[in-house]
């Protein structure tokens, strides 16, 4: 009679323990998700400072973003613990290089000018030296409100970048879990295949006064 009771009993503790463990786990592993994604989201503001910051002064130049970007992105794709060593250069060297390739990859990375915009060039453009620009300098008559864009030339000289990457997802299950549920409601294509990878599409933005005469060219309008 004393073995016919202990076995529902043992019965119940293994299902205890099997709907704890099966309650617990995805709680613990979406936390340590979460906890991941928001050191990324600090790094990619972090990064996308940096960047306007570079191209401030230099004339806008989204070639310079992207490098300042990956820059600014290299800690989340190394060991942080070998990067702080004097010696290790290698490792510094391929998380740079990882950075940087999905950076140029437009389907994860993608970088938008805010402004200056086509219509503020369309107002203040000028060829100096044989190079067409928004002026830049103390010299410029400020208050002018150009036709097309309804701003200043202090506006114009104003640089706005939003970035939008698409982060990874690291801890398994969730990486399926968090972009199937995300998923359901969004209609935008670029954040869709960002989901379909197993990311999660994040933004940051940058504004800063430029530095340098803004150029079409190199902001690519």
């Amino acid at each position: 009679m004393r073995r016919s009771s202990e076995r529902p009993r043992g019965a119940s503790l293994i299902e205890f323990l099997i709907g704890v463990v099966g309650v617990l786990l995805p709680l613990v592993l979406a936390i340590l998700q979460i906890a991941l994604l928001t050191v990324t989201r600090q790094q990619l503001n972090l990064a996308t400072q940096l960047a306007a910051r570079a191209a401030a002064v230099d004339h806008g130049s989204l070639s310079t973003v992207r490098t300042e970007l990956a820059r600014g992105l290299t800690p989340l794709f190394g060991d942080k613990r070998s990067m702080s060593q004097a010696g290790a250069v290698l490792p510094v060297v391929t998380a740079q290089a990882l950075a940087l390739a999905e950076v140029l990859r437009p389907d994860l990375t993608h970088v938008d000018v805010l402004n200056p915009t086509r219509e503020s060039f369309q107002d203040f453009e000028l060829l100096r030296d044989g190079v067409r620009a928004i002026p830049n300098g103390p010299f410029e008559p400020p208050t002018r409100v150009g036709a097309a864009s309804g701003q200043t030339l202090q506006d114009a000289n104003t640089l706005s970048l939003r970035v939008t990457y698409c982060a990874r997802l690291i801890v398994p299950l969730v990486d399926r879990l968090i972009p199937a549920l995300l998923a359901v409601r969004v209609r935008d294509p670029r954040d869709l295949a960002c989901y379909a990878a197993r990311r999660l599409p994040m933004t940051a933005r940058a504004m800063i006064t430029m530095h340098s005469a803004p150029r079409r060219q190199a902001l690519g309008l």
